[in-house]
């Protein structure tokens, strides 16, 4: 019984994380200098003062750099210029059925 009941706050806990993600899939309230890692392998840096998500992906064996104001959805490439979302970097859902996994406070991705 106690197993099961664990087993149970468990998922609950997994489900709640999702609501606590942006449409990217990165935390909501990072902190600074906070890293996170997403499924697609794409990792970003919170940087507060400037309030964005500092991505860095890899892209055909090239490293690419890319920020994102969650505040606006908006996307810049490394020297600022506006840009359209990328197309290796993927929407993640926030739905409670979308699967992606826990966002973590740490300094660590939600794979620590």
């Amino acid at each position: 019984m106690k197993k099961s009941i664990g087993v149970m706050l468990a998922a609950l806990a997994l489900i709640s994380c999702d609501n606590n993600q942006d449409q990217e899939g990165f935390p909501l309230n990072p902190e600074e200098g906070q890293t996170y890692t997403r499924s697609d392998n794409s990792t970003g840096t919170w940087n507060a003062i400037m309030g964005y998500w500092m991505i860095s992906s890899m892209v055909n064996g090239n490293r690419t750099m890319h920020h994102y104001y969650p505040s606006n959805n908006k996307f810049t490439d490394a020297s600022g210029k506006s840009v359209t979302r990328p197309t290796h970097y993927k929407t993640r859902s926030t739905s409670k059925s979308s699967g992606f996994g826990s966002s973590s406070r740490s300094r660590s991705s939600a794979r620590s």
